[in-house]
């Protein structure tokens, strides 16, 4: 159950504790939340969280599950005893550490020893060796291998003796702690004594030769017979220049931060913050309601568990022949669309996926026709209009009276055909009320005069407030102001012309989300007008404020526009400080005017 970790380092990679993935964490912070299978060090021992928490780690934490629990250990003396041991404290065997038997040393297929000359002697060379090999038709390499050359002899190398802190840091084994927990996993398993013995025969084993009667191969492998033995191989010396420049180990970089993207991963659907799961029951789905904007858990009715939809077609409408045949199966079938005679066509357009109907002219007959008609269409009948309507016989008197004191408009003449988009008439009547013929004046209103009978241009009575225009600025994106003792624009102007001399223009505004810097109250609001003529002027100052954060400044000015009518007015919200920021966080600020006719 043990896990290899520095207790105060992030893991990376993720360590595994009975194939459960471990992020581990270091050391607990009580000012953190922490996830499923975060794992922590705290108070000598290793916890892994089993749920989202903030507890605080320790053998009995209903919320923690604990890994390995220690005791203190005193660094000064046990850790060090520990490294100056040389009497093998780990227990180590020689075949642990790739120590040679004895009893191998100086036979043949063994490991061979060096005379006092430093060669081996031919008693320890295999026969095969002796006998298929002429050595004195090797080369005998006598320059020197300038790689080797440089490295330092054995005598002359370094020996660490130095404390190795990450093992200095750790406990020793007798002081580490023996896992005595029944592991649920494990227990729920049979014992090896009550397991199943297979003896059923295994049909792909079955037909598989066994080993006493397997085909032993003889035959030289061509593949293999044009190697080189071993003894004739060449041994790369040269250095590799894609390896020579690559980092050796010690010297690599092993990553210790927390992936924040990994740590900030939900562990349920219910930590999504676009997931309501309430109370959920077998066999329910996650269905999105636009109500909320959320997922949230339904029990789907209508054909689930992937039997499709009871799908049918109906012909509908009260008149017509429908094309629904019937439904076979999950096939929906339809009547094809057929021409009685060739007097129809139909045509399948499948650039546009319509079905074209059309009438063919060309197969049309007067004798196809219904009724009766003496006059035969590009035939030998009546070949002048008078003889045709001799033939066709004349329209009687009460035909021609019907039509032409017929006033429902007989003729299905259109409203474009009389040209009403053309300023062709004046309009003298609304609804067969006469109009007054007199020119208006401007700001003048169409007045029902009971003593004339008629609409007659009027002048309406003072107090009628009549807004004539209107002009707004708006500014709802962040924006921030400092100020060192002069004026700083908000961004917020209006420029307004007003139509008339006499009118008055009210204006309107607010500045909203506005936070200062300090709580002083040297900052105040101020409006300017420019009329275009004497330039910018103070019409009104609104403040002064201590707090940090002041609430939305309303504005409600009227003015009256003079004697100005061909001026135009430039309205500016400005700020004022003095050693002050001021910052404004996403409300609506807005500056209106309107022109009010008297």
């Amino acid at each position: 159950m043990a896990i290899e970790i520095n207790p105060s380092t992030l893991s990376s990679p993720i360590p595994t504790v009975n194939g459960i993935s471990v992020i581990w964490l270091g050391d607990w912070d009580n000012a953190r939340i922490y996830r499923r299978n975060e794992g922590v060090f705290y108070d000598g021992s290793s916890y892994r969280a089993n749920k989202t928490t903030s507890e605080e780690p320790n053998p009995t934490a209903l919320d923690w599950d604990l890994i390995a629990q220690g005791t203190n250990v005193d660094t000064s003396t046990i850790i060090n005893n520990h490294i100056a041991n040389t009497s093998n404290p780990h227990s180590t065997t020689a075949a642990q550490v790739g120590a040679i038997p004895t009893t191998e040393k100086g036979i043949a297929s063994g490991v061979a020893t060096l005379d006092s000359g430093g060669k081996i002697p031919d008693t320890q060379i295999p026969d095969a060796i002796t006998r298929d090999s002429e050595l004195t038709n090797y080369y005998n390499k006598t320059e020197t291998d300038s790689l080797l050359n440089t490295k330092a002899n054995v005598s002359t190398t370094y020996s660490k003796s130095e404390t190795n802190t990450l093992l200095a840091a750790k406990a020793n084994q007798s002081t580490t702690y023996t896992k005595t927990e029944t592991d649920g996993l494990l227990n729920a398993k049979a014992n090896q004594s009550t397991t199943y013995t297979k003896i059923e025969t295994d049909s792909l084993l079955n037909t598989k030769a066994n080993q006493a009667t397997t085909y032993s191969k003889t035959e030289t492998d061509t593949l293999l017979n044009a190697k080189a033995n071993q003894t004739t191989t060449y041994t790369k010396t040269e250095t590799d220049g894609l390896l020579a420049s690559k980092a050796n180990q010690s010297t690599t970089y092993t990553k210790t931060e927390v992936d924040t993207l990994v740590n900030a991963r939900p562990d349920n659907l219910i930590e999504l913050g676009d997931v309501v799961i309430t109370s959920p029951i077998d066999g329910q789905s996650l269905v999105y309601d636009d109500s909320t904007g959320k997922w949230i858990n339904e029990t789907v009715s209508g054909g689930g568990g992937g039997s499709g939809e009871a799908n049918t077609a109906t012909n509908v409408g009260t008149a017509g022949v429908g094309i629904y045949k019937q439904k076979t199966g999950v096939n929906l079938e339809f009547k094809k669309v057929n021409a009685g005679s060739n007097k129809i066509s139909i045509t399948d357009d499948t650039t546009n996926s319509e079905v074209d109907i059309d009438v063919n002219e060309a197969n049309l007959t007067l004798g196809n026709l219904a009724g009766t008609l003496s006059i035969a269409k590009g035939g030998t009948g009546s070949t002048t209009a008078s003889a045709a309507l001799t033939a066709l016989g004349a329209a009687s008197s009460s035909d021609l009276t019907s039509h032409t004191g017929n006033t429902s408009n007989p003729h299905s003449v259109t409203a474009a055909q009389v040209g009403n988009t053309t300023a062709q008439w004046n309009a003298n009547r609304i609804q067969g009320v006469n109009v007054h013929t007199t020119t208006p004046t401007n700001g003048q209103v169409l007045v029902y005069s009971t003593a004339n009978s008629r609409y007659e241009p009027t002048t309406p009575a003072s107090g009628g407030g009549k807004v004539i225009q209107v002009a707004r600025a708006t500014r709802n994106t962040p924006w921030t102001l400092s100020f060192t003792g002069n004026w700083q624009s908000t961004g917020l102007a209006v420029t307004i012309t007003p139509l008339s001399a006499t009118s008055t223009l009210h204006i309107i505004g607010s500045l909203a989300n506005v936070v200062k810097s300090v709580t002083n109250n040297t900052c105040y609001y101020n409006l300017e007008i420019n009329d275009g003529t004497t330039g910018f002027g103070s019409i009104l100052n609104i403040g002064r404020r201590s707090d940090a954060y002041p609430e939305p400044v309303p504005i409600s000015v009227f003015i009256s526009a003079v004697n100005t009518a061909t001026r135009t007015y430039t309205l500016t919200l400005n700020l004022f400080g003095s050693g002050t920021s001021v910052t404004s966080n996403v409300g609506l600020n807005y500056l209106t005017v309107m022109e009010i006719a008297p």
